[in-house]
């Protein structure tokens, strides 16, 4: 199951987020065993978007922050 609709393709496999119940993982399905293995855990909710760089040593995503926002009242404002 890929998480998000987020992965990025390669020749010999794919990169993709699945979920996890402590955050989110980074796996790998490699084509030619059909196996998937976990490249890294990372906590915290990520936003949909993932880039590995082409020698597959760097990955680049974002963390979501939680919505907000703040209601504020100007009296007397001139």
């Amino acid at each position: 199951m890929v998480g998000q609709r987020v992965f990025v393709v390669f020749e010999d496999g794919i990169y993709y987020f699945y979920p996890s119940g402590g955050g989110t993982e980074i796996q790998f399905h490699e084509f030619g065993t059909g196996r998937s293995r976990l490249v890294s855990l990372i906590e915290g909710r990520l936003s949909n978007y993932l880039s590995v760089s082409p020698d597959q040593k760097t990955f680049l995503f974002t963390l979501g922050a939680s919505a907000g926002s703040d209601l504020m009242l100007i009296e007397n404002f001139r």
